[in-house]
């Protein structure tokens, strides 16, 4: 039985679990439809960015495994946060529930993933997906403790949205995979420039300054590269247009960032904003 305190307890569904009730309340708390299928979008377009997409099918099954895996990575963040959620942020679902049912969750979520891996890309995804799991498992048991750790911890968690979008991606070799990798490393860029500029701890912490402005220089950068691979034309322009807009962007919230003043509420999602038409346009645009 999960023995939630008597403040702020959410009264129990008539005919539904505790467990269920639990889970549905975390997935609304935690899991948000309005923030996390633009996410899952944002991954699939990276995903797409390197070629090989059939149709429509491509599209909605990369948007599909993208959420499935953030979800199932989502939840190993907050079960490894647990015990110190419970101090900070005792309020929160699974801070004040048992964990039972979020550890089965988490295993079928595994077994659901580990399947659509290998329906999309065969066993040599599968192992990726598999080396992806294992490591962020024995991340999360052995990560040194300390505030001097914080900025390097976050970027190593980080890491595994590179590795959804290439496991998101269609199934056949991208035919362009300078393009694909690309798109990844993007990726991970704007979670790592978002992750700082929102988190007032990280933002202190000792040379996130200094990773904040060579992480937005790259994601400033990067777009060149990409736009080399776009044919003359509509899209070539919309992309060198996007890139601009991009940068401009970014040199704003970097100076918000040294005015000290946190790129809280939306403002930090700026960061995704201005990245999505440019992975957008790679993934529509052709090569020369």
């Amino acid at each position: 039985m999960i023995a939630f305190p008597r403040a702020g307890t959410a009264p129990r569904e008539s005919g539904r679990s505790p467990y269920a009730t639990s889970l549905r309340a975390y997935a609304a708390e935690r899991y948000p439809a309005r923030l996390f299928l633009p996410l899952a979008g944002f991954l699939a377009a990276a995903a797409l960015a390197g070629g090989g997409a059939a149709g429509a099918l491509d599209v909605v099954v990369a948007a599909a495994l993208a959420w499935t895996l953030v979800f199932q990575f989502r939840l190993w963040d907050d079960l490894a946060d647990r015990a110190r959620d419970r101090a900070e942020h005792p309020g929160r679902v699974l801070a004040r529930s048992e964990p039972a049912p979020f550890v089965a969750l988490a295993a079928a979520l595994i077994v659901l993933n580990g399947a659509l891996v290998a329906f999309r890309g065969g066993p040599a995804r599968l192992g990726v997906f598999a080396l992806l799991s294992a490591l962020l498992l024995a991340w999360y048991r052995r990560r040194p403790a300390g505030a001097g750790w914080a900025l390097f911890g976050a970027h190593v968690v980080l890491a595994k949205y590179a590795a959804i979008v290439y496991l998101a991606a269609p199934s056949a070799a991208a035919p362009y995979p300078g393009r694909l990798a690309l798109a990844a490393l993007q990726v991970f860029l704007c979670f790592a420039v978002h992750e700082i500029l929102h988190d007032r701890r990280l933002a202190a912490a000792p040379g996130a300054t200094a990773a904040l402005a060579l992480q937005m220089a790259l994601l400033a950068l990067l777009p060149a590269l990409a736009w080399s691979t776009l044919r003359a034309g509509p899209l070539s322009a919309a992309y060198g247009a996007a890139a601009l807009a991009a940068a401009a962007v970014l040199a704003a919230l970097f100076r918000r960032h040294l005015a000290a003043r946190p790129a809280g509420g939306g403002a930090a999602y700026a960061v995704f904003a201005v990245t999505f038409p440019l992975l957008f346009i790679l993934s529509i645009g052709g090569v020369p």
